[in-house]
């Protein structure tokens, strides 16, 4: 299971990264307008989701455990 989070949040994490690079820019955008961007917040969840996905695989963070009955 902690294969799949590794790799799994690797995969966001790349993905975030490139979703920041390759959106298309207006021609006179200011920074406040390139970082407050739909594609640019969607790309800071991804890449903040991918970092607690490696964080859980590589075992820092642990995931609840349901109570026994």
């Amino acid at each position: 299971m902690t294969t799949f989070f590794l790799l799994s949040g690797v995969v966001l994490m790349v993905s975030g990264v490139l979703q920041a690079l390759v959106r298309p820019r207006a021609e006179r955008e200011t920074p406040l307008a390139r970082v407050l961007n739909r594609s640019t917040l969607r790309a800071v969840v991804f890449v903040c989701v991918g970092v607690v996905g490696v964080l859980v695989g590589v075992g820092v963070l642990h995931l609840p455990t349901p109570a026994a009955p």
